[in-house]
């Protein structure tokens, strides 16, 4: 049985369901992190080898990352807006990060949502 959508709408392409609402806005949030942390990573190495000048960005990065911390720019945007989960270590985030990738693609995977 598929589910309804919102009441009074007219929406026929699924985003008047709320789960699939939630299930958009959380793969855009993993979008968005995933790049935030490749790019981390890339520019780190670039750095490192010389390519492009150490910022204070990279150095804190390379820091936090030194000592198993999340570095602040992979969970606060420039206006201080939170835009991934708060963990105490780098471990932990990363757990996270791989869980909540998951979980999304094991539904799609199934066409079994919760």
């Amino acid at each position: 049985k598929k589910l309804g959508g919102a009441k009074g709408s007219t929406d026929k392409g699924g985003m008047a369901v709320p789960l699939n609402i939630f299930l958009y806005q959380e793969v855009s949030r993993m979008q968005r992190v995933i790049a935030l942390v490749r790019k981390c990573f890339k520019d780190v190495i670039l750095a490192i080898e010389g390519t492009i000048i150490m910022t204070p960005d990279i150095l804190d990065a390379i820091n936090n990352i030194f000592d198993a911390k999340v570095p602040l720019t992979w969970i606060y945007d420039p206006s201080g807006a939170e835009i991934s989960w708060l963990l105490p270590t780098l471990g932990s985030w990363f757990n996270s990060l791989i869980q909540r990738n998951q979980q999304p693609n094991d539904w799609l995977k199934t066409a079994q949502r919760p």
